[in-house]
Order: C-alpha cells, then structure tokens, then sequence
C-alpha cells in the first residue's frame, strides 16, 4: 500500500488536478491520497481571519468560494456539480458564521484561526473525491481529524502516536483507496488542531508510519530536493538520493519542499521517502532512505535560513558557573523561542544564540530577567543583539570522511570578502552551520555551491 501527498501547487487548477489522477491511475497499488489545500488557499484564509476583526471579509471570501465552485464546475460533469457545490456552500456558511463570531467578540484565538485555516483541506478533499468517484475509482473519504489525535496547541500540535496509530491500523483496510486531508487534526476535547503550515506532509508520514506503507510519495512543483535554492541558485541541480539525516538537515535549515517532522515517523519503519513532481512525472526526483549510495558528493545541499539575529550571553561570571547553559535554555523555552543554533566559546565566558529576528525582543526580555542580578553585578555583560543575520548551512553524510573542509568553506567565504559572524558543527559532522550578514547570504550560497558542484 502507498500513502501520496499532494501539495497545493499540484492542485492550484483544474488541469493540475487532472494530471493527479492521471498519476494515480498510473498505480498499481492501493493507496491513501493526502491532499493540502489548493494553491493559496491558506493564506487567503489567514487573511480572511485578520480580516475578519474589522469586518472587512465579505468580498475576500466570495473570491474564495468562487475559485473553489469554478474548479468543482470544471472538473465535474453537470450531473455532479449541484451535489458539489451544496457541500462548497455549506462549508464557507460555516467559515461566514465564524468570522461573524471573530467581529463580534474582537477577539481572533489560535483556536478560531486553527478552524478557519483547517477549511482549505477540508474543501480540496471534498471537491477532488467527487471529481476520483466520477473518474471511476472506487475510493473512501477519511476525516483526519477523526484519526491523527494531538496534545498541546491549537496552531503546531504535538501528535499522540499510540493513539492515532491505532485509529488508522483499526480503520485502514489494504484492499481500499482512501483520500483524507494533511495539516488538520483534533485532541481529546475533539476541537480541530494543526500540525503547523507543511504540516500535510507530516500527515502522510503518519499514516504511512501507521500502515507501514512500502513508500511514501511527496508531490509538488519542482524536481524532488535541490542543491541549492533555485531562486537564490540559478545552477542549483536536483539529488538523486539522500540519507534521512541528510534529508532532515537541509530541510531544517530551508529546503522547503520538505517539513522536517516528516522525516521522523518514516525513518523509525525505514520506510522510503520519494520526492516526485507532478508537472514531470516521468523525473527521477529524490528518494530519501537509509542508506544513500551517492557518497561521491562530498556535500549534497547548501541552504540557508533568513530572518535571524544572535544574541550573546557573555561575561566572566559565566566561567564554571554550573547551570548557567540550562538556565538560558530555560528562560527561552519559557518564553516561547525557537533556539535555531547555538555557540559557546571554550572558556565558557559567552554563549550565542540564533534565533527568528520575530522573536527578538520577547528573547533579550527573557534573558535580561533570567539574569539580572548578575547584570547589576556586572558579572555578566548586558545582552549583546547582532540583527540581521543569516545561516548558511552545508550538509552531506561524506563530509566527515574529508579533511580541512571546514578550511575550504571559510575560504570561499573569506575570497568573498564574507565575515563569520558564528560557527556550529554538529557531532555527526554532517552539518556545518555558519551565521553570516543576511545581505551576503546570496553571495555566499552561489559561491560555496559553485565550488563544491564544479559549475563552469
């Protein structure tokens, strides 16, 4: 059995969605298709939320139901288009009433906003399984906010695997198709939750975990993973295979085509990952498992991260002080802040963080509290914000086995008239992290990729 994920490029059109089941029929296998919600569909709603506060939503959302009533009307023949269209209609009175309700109380809670964002793949599954019946295939309709059971906030929940896992193995029969919706999800309280944004991804790992799928398909617009990000990186190229490690790093530090926690449920069953593009089926992509055979890269991606600043906790009151790591830690995660990298010099008089430029203030706020009395003292230095910063990452199993390629790296950058602003590299040495001026990073990442990629 096969789980397939769609994403929202791939189901942007009427004719996008014809290539989908033109790549469905193609298979075999029964399968459980995951859909995201089409093209923009999520931002648009994101809007219509904020909108909704100044009651300002009305002409938004008709321009919504309308693109979705115009893609039903011209997959379906006009035997289908009222069934269709009644569901369309039912839904977006729903999303009216709610935004009613969000004008009404002044008041937009990462509850509502999970409800309204939820309606996106709750409308492409709905339209898309109607138009698959009406091609003749014979498959389910799943509610995954029936199956895949969180914890914790409503907007990036923390998915309970014992208990969807047996949701799914209960329900999930290998003689049937289904089709069910990514990102959505709901708790104990049975209130829709998220997975967070690429969380449809996450979604077919979850089921293909549950299932132990023979592999996971992941569909969107471009040729499987890149070496680089094609916007930034005109000569990028796509990588035929990658480790999950591998997979997980480049995706973490920007590789979008991927959400990281996607890589986790899969890589415990060793269930493959194939990284396909709906518009070049026929295109090898990326296949993501155990084992990648292509060692003779010594790196397989170069990406980045944008938006950053570090922050510098420094002083000789640090030195030998036991707890002073955790307490940092701990006044972050207090706070609700990502920590993205980390440094810490070898006397232990400074440790440096890399975190979202968002998040800044509500960081050094922390921090400050955190230490106080030793700021007052002056044992430690007020906190130090180095803003606009970028990370630049290299990733590749191989890099291990090479020596002086960190020398390289800072070489190239260094010929670039390129400052380091901090280094991270991790145990495994399958990642080398390097923060740099954020208006270098384009710079940086063509140079680097040109290098290790042998482009003319």
């Amino acid at each position: 059995m096969l789980v397939l994920k769609f994403g929202g490029s791939s189901l942007s059109s009427a004719e996008n969605i014809r290539r989908l089941k033109e790549i469905l029929t193609g298979k075999e296998e029964k399968f459980i298709l995951v859909l995201s919600a089409m093209g923009k569909t999520t931002n648009q709603l994101q809007a219509l939320a904020e909108a909704a506060l100044k009651n300002e939503f009305s002409e938004s959302m008709e321009v919504l139901r309308m693109q979705h009533i115009q893609a039903s009307n011209e997959l379906l023949k006009p035997i289908h288009q009222p069934s269709s269209s009644l569901r369309i209609q039912q839904y977006f009175f729903q999303l009216e009433n709610i935004c009613n309700g969000i004008f009404t109380l002044q008041e937009l809670s990462e509850k509502t906003l999970a409800q309204i964002l939820g309606f996106g793949e709750k409308l492409s599954s709905a339209i898309i399984h109607r138009y698959l019946l009406q091609e003749g295939f014979s498959i389910n309709e799943l509610d995954s906010t029936q199956f895949i059971k969180t914890e914790g906030d409503y907007l990036n929940a923390e998915v309970n695997f014992q208990e969807t896992k047996s949701l799914i193995q209960n329900h999930i029969s290998e003689e049937e198709n289904y089709i069910t919706q990514g990102f959505i999800s709901s708790n104990i309280s049975e209130e829709l939750t998220l997975l967070g944004r690429g969380g449809s991804d996450f979604t077919a790992s979850i089921y293909a975990s549950s299932i132990e799928a023979d592999h996971l398909e992941i569909w969107s617009d471009v040729n499987g993973m890149l070496s680089a990000n094609p916007q930034v990186v005109s000569e990028a190229i796509s990588i035929s295979e990658l480790s999950y490690e591998e997979a997980f790093e480049l995706a973490y530090f920007g590789a979008k085509v991927l959400y990281p926690p996607t890589i986790r449920p899969v890589m415990q069953k060793n269930i493959a990952i194939h990284l396909k593009n709906t518009f070049q089926p026929e295109s090898s992509g990326t296949i993501i498992h155990q084992n990648s055979k292509s060692h003779h890269l010594i790196i397989k991606g170069v990406t980045s991260l944008s938006d950053l600043c570090m922050l510098t906790i420094s002083g000789v009151g640090l030195a030998g002080v036991k707890g002073t790591a955790r307490r940092v830690f701990q006044a972050m995660e207090e706070a609700d802040v990502n920590i993205i990298l980390i440094t810490q010099g070898s006397s232990e008089q400074s440790i440096g963080l890399g975190i979202k430029s968002e998040k800044l203030n509500i960081a050094v706020k922390a921090l400050e509290k955190q230490f106080e009395n030793e700021i007052q003292r002056q044992l430690i230095n007020p906190i130090q914000v180095l803003e606009n910063q970028a990370i630049v990452a290299i990733v590749g199993d191989a890099m291990k086995q090479h020596i002086g390629l960190s020398g390289k790296v800072f070489g190239i950058l260094g010929a670039h008239g390129i400052n380091i602003t901090a280094i991270a590299q991790g145990a495994s040495e399958r990642n080398i992290s390097m923060v740099i001026a954020q208006d270098d990073e384009s710079k940086a990442l063509n140079a680097i990729h040109r290098y290790f990629f042998q482009v003319d």
